[in-house]
């Protein structure tokens, strides 16, 4: 006998027919309901849930699912970053520190200059000699950018030329200098509150009244 196994093996093809009717293909992924709320229903695993600036999360107690906005926070610098930013700000800081030191030099420059194109005015005039003698000086403290040389001198005229030789021109610079300063502590001692602060303006004032008187008796018996 002969067996005829040839209907068998057709029932695993795609073109077997059952009842007169083709085999349905599924659909791979059955589409989801949307639901309000930006909600949406599925048993499957929320691949892929945060995309974006979003992400998908589950309710709590359903099988909904929700969207949510990503606040997205700025990213720390690396530690290379930070490094060169610090040498970033050094070399600006000091890129300032220069400028602002060839300013002072090309100030004093133009300054010297001034007081030199002064002393030779000054010297075809006749000028007083003490005060070319200090232009001279401030000239000098502005190339090399130090005013101790400056100070000292017109310390020791006054001091010396003036209190001790009694020349006319550094008394009047001593008188000049004391009036100024008596002047701002008359001014001074409108504003003290406290006695004992008072009492010191007092003072200083009491002592540069009776310096003034004493520069002015002088320049009158001083000839010039």
């Amino acid at each position: 006998m002969d067996w005829n196994f040839d209907r068998l093996n057709q029932l695993g093809t795609p073109e077997f027919i059952q009842e007169g009717t083709a085999a349905k293909k599924p659909l791979e992924t059955p589409p989801e309901p949307l639901l309000d709320s930006r909600q949406y229903k599925s048993t499957t695993s929320t691949k892929n849930a945060t995309q974006g600036k979003y992400k998908q999360t589950r309710v709590s107690g359903t099988n909904l699912y929700k969207i949510e906005r990503i606040e997205e926070q700025p990213a720390e610098p690396l530690p290379e970053n930070n490094i060169l930013q610090r040498q970033a700000d050094q070399n600006a800081a000091e890129q300032e520190r220069a400028a602002a030191a060839y300013k002072h030099y090309q100030d004093n420059i133009r300054a010297a200059g001034q007081l030199t194109t002064d002393i030779i005015k000054g010297l075809n005039t006749g000028q007083d000699i003490h005060d070319l003698f200090l232009m001279a000086v401030k000239a000098i403290s502005c190339m090399t950018s130090d005013n101790y040389l400056y100070n000292h001198a017109e310390e020791t005229i006054k001091t010396i030329y003036g209190v001790a030789l009694g020349q006319y021109k550094p008394l009047q610079m001593e008188l000049a200098a004391v009036e100024e300063r008596l002047y701002n502590l008359e001014e001074a001692i409108l504003w003290a509150d406290a006695p004992d602060e008072k009492r010191r303006i007092e003072n200083a004032i009491k002592w540069h009244r009776q310096r003034q008187s004493e520069i002015k008796e002088k320049l009158e018996t001083t000839q010039l």
